[in-house]
Parts: structure tokens; C-alpha cells; sequence
């Protein structure tokens, strides 16, 4: 006897009807009426004994497109990641996208801040050169100041005052 084999492939047809909803009792046993009327099914012989079943069937849809709501109350959602695949209701997904979206800003706005200080920092490099180490002084009232300035500076966005310090410290 020659081994034969056969091979279903599903191609996604969202309008196809299943036999559930096609009407027709499965206990009637007349399924040829039923496909013809409502699905599409190609046989070919590919090789020898080797047979190919082409299905169109809603079941051949992609599994991430809205199907029927479960117990969770909302349109079950299926993704992948590095883990594996997960579900989730779409509220779910949302409100988790709104949340990486609005971290994703808090960090945009600290890093432009971030470079906005530096830009100053550069602008004001010769008071920096005094500011930076008193800042770290062990007498609370040089740390004071040197804040005070530094703040300002930082603050200054019209043009760079051209003075430069006159000593190694501010007072």
C-alpha cells in the first residue's frame, strides 16, 4: 500500500459562513450542501498521494482582530512578545498604552530640561569653572550661593553676559 498525506491549509474569509451559523443542524449530515452553499474548498493532488485541502474559513484569520467578547467584558486582543503570546481586552491595552505614552513624554520633557541645562552650562562655562566646586564647599553659606548663581545663570536666555568672574569665588 502507498502512504498517503494530506495537508489543510485555513485562508482567512471573514464572510464565510461556519455551520453553526449557516442554519443548517450538523445532525442532518448533509455538509456538501452546507460548504457549497457558504465556503469554498480547493482539493488538489500536489505529488503522488499527497493531498492539499485550501479551506476558506473565518477560522484562518488572523487571531489579533476583534473577536467575540469573553468573560472579561471586552474585545480579547492576542499579542506577542519576547515571553510568548498574552491576551488582554482591548480597555486593558489601552489604558497600559496611554501610560507607556505618558512616561515616554515625563522622559522627553527631563531629557530636552537635561540638554537645556547643559546648552547654559556651556553658555556660562567661565562662572561654571567657580560655581561647579563651591557648590561642593563645606561651609553651607559658599553652597548657598553658589546655588543662588547657578539658578540664575541657568535662568539667563538673553545674551551672555560677557564679564567674566574676577576671582575663584563668588563672594
Amino acid at each position: 500500500p502507498t502512504p498517503r498525506s494530506t495537508t489543510i491549509k485555513f485562508t482567512c474569509n471573514p464572510k464565510a459562513m461556519t455551520l453553526e451559523r449557516s442554519g443548517e443542524s450538523k445532525a442532518q449530515g448533509n455538509i456538501e450542501r452546507i460548504i457549497g452553499n457558504t465556503q469554498s474548498i480547493h482539493a488538489v493532488e500536489d505529488d503522488m498521494c499527497h493531498y492539499t485541502l485550501t479551506w476558506e474559513s473565518p477560522y484562518g484569520c488572523p487571531t489579533n482582530k476583534k473577536i467575540t467578547k469573553d468573560r472579561r467584558g471586552g474585545d480579547v486582543v492576542f499579542t506577542q512578545d519576547a515571553k510568548g503570546f498574552h491576551s488582554t481586552t482591548r480597555n486593558q491595552a489601552r489604558k497600559s498604552m496611554f501610560l507607556a505614552s505618558f512616561f515616554k513624554f515625563i522622559l522627553f520633557v527631563l531629557l530636552c530640561g537635561g540638554a537645556g541645562v547643559g546648552v547654559q552650562m556651556f553658555r556660562h562655562w567661565r562662572w561654571m569653572k567657580i560655581i561647579l566646586p563651591q557648590m561642593s564647599d563645606p561651609n553651607p553659606i559658599q553652597q548657598k550661593l553658589a546655588r543662588k548663581k547657578f539658578v540664575k545663570l541657568i535662568l539667563t536666555f538673553g545674551t551672555a553676559r560677557k564679564i567674566a568672574p574676577s576671582g575663584s569665588r563668588l563672594v
